[in-house]
């Protein structure tokens, strides 16, 4: 059975009778009229759409897209509600690269090189905040953490500053055209979730460890000193 993962809380769940409802929508054989019901679809067609919604059984709100299942449109997703797939960032996290990982989710399927370019701007928003450098180009950035985070990490945010420049600059040759497909852009937005949890979730729920700690010795320590 088949999973989702709430894009309103980040609850994972199974999508069965209780959770999700579905509605398939196709032409008939002939052409000339439309069907709209339950009934098992014509596995030979070729315009056939499912209409999915979630609830949530955390939160109990409700998702809604759909999916393209004929050969014309085969697994092309369409958010309704809500309209991108980006997942709740905590408000710790700088505004404007909240909004640029929103916004790249956004248009992922409508323009994946604009999307990439956005998951770069975002990664460059994340680097000048979480590491304090501020330098003229993300190339000069991205080298002044190398000592700073994994090689692997290093090697990867440089792949999505790259990746992103392909949606950002004309190529020098203008009839050589380099795509980027919804799924490799959507490669990017995961990378950025990713380093949201490494890099400001987890020294936030760190420093607010340490300091519920700090407080229980606090209280420990005046219990032991009462008169």
């Amino acid at each position: 059975m088949a999973s989702t993962v709430c894009p309103f809380c980040n609850h994972t769940f199974l999508m069965d009778g209780t959770t999700s409802r579905s509605l398939h929508l196709e032409f008939g054989r002939s052409g000339d009229m439309s069907r709209l019901d339950f009934s098992p679809v014509d596995p030979a067609s070729s315009d056939r759409i499912m209409l999915r919604m979630n609830r949530c059984p955390n939160c109990h709100k409700v998702t809604v897209y759909t999916l393209g299942l004929g050969d014309q449109y085969r697994d092309v997703k369409t958010n309704i509600y809500p309209n991108s797939e980006a997942k709740q960032i905590p408000e710790y996290v700088p505004e404007a690269v909240r909004n640029d990982y929103s916004e790249a989710y956004a248009i992922l399927h409508l323009s994946p090189k604009a999307s990439a370019t956005l998951a770069r701007r975002a990664l460059q928003g994340m680097i000048r905040d979480y590491f304090g450098v501020n330098e003229n180009t993300l190339y000069d950035e991205i080298n002044d953490i190398q000592d700073q985070v994994t090689p692997s990490v290093w090697n990867t945010i440089n792949a999505v500053r790259r990746i992103g420049n392909i949606g950002a600059h004309m190529e020098k040759d203008i009839n050589l055209i380099v795509d980027i497909s919804d799924n490799e852009s959507e490669k990017l937005l995961k990378l950025i979730e990713y380093l949201v949890k490494s890099w400001y979730i987890q020294r936030h729920d760190a420093e607010q460890l340490m300091q519920d700690i700090q407080g229980i010795d606090d209280d420990k320590q005046s219990q032991r000193h009462k008169d």
